[in-house]
């Protein structure tokens, strides 16, 4: 009896690793399944997205190409890369231009996006951002910005007062000595 027990509970063990050992490897088989569609899909994108920036007058100088950059941590370089997925050039200007796909990466206003986009314009220091939705397949010229503080005007058009005001006044006192 002690056997049969023995040999059961070998058997429900080794049972769980082989099933626990095919869940794992089919896992690893689906996601590199789905990664390779998804590649493929972003490199047919990214085709597409050629032929619209081209057919919108757009030449293109460069694709993937990657810019170098430095991250310090406590004072420690550390060698990272940036890559755009085209360089392009239009009326003498040029751009780096980001295809995106899918239903919420195409948003410039979507954190990652934005966050991705940003890092290009200071990285590349291009004349422009274009952002291709291949979803609804248009191109968007993003720009950055701060918003001015309205502090801020304030304090330069009471500076500007103050400066005309002695301005003036010291006209004035100009003319008055002359007068005398």
């Amino acid at each position: 009896m002690n056997d049969y027990i023995l040999i059961s509970i070998l058997t429900l063990l080794i049972g769980m690793a082989i099933g626990w050992l095919s869940l794992y490897f089919l896992g690893k088989m689906w996601t590199r399944f789905w990664l390779r569609r998804r590649m493929g899909e972003a490199r047919i994108a990214e085709e597409e997205a050629e032929k619209l920036l081209e057919a919108k007058g757009f030449k293109i100088i460069d694709s993937q190409r990657q810019a170098k950059v430095i991250t310090y941590v406590d004072g420690k370089p550390h060698m990272g890369f940036v890559q755009a997925d085209f360089i392009v050039e239009k009326g003498g200007k040029t751009y780096v231009a980001e295809v995106k796909t899918g239903s919420y990466a195409p948003d410039p206003t979507e954190p990652a996006t934005r966050r991705q986009l940003f890092e290009y314009d200071f990285v590349y220091k291009p004349d422009g951002i274009l952002l291709v939705d291949m979803v609804e397949k248009r191109i968007h010229l993003i720009e950055f910005g701060l918003p001015e503080m309205a502090t801020e005007k304030f304090a330069l058009v009471v500076v500007g007062l103050i400066i005309i005001s002695v301005l003036a006044g010291l006209i004035w006192l100009y003319i008055q000595v002359k007068l005398i």
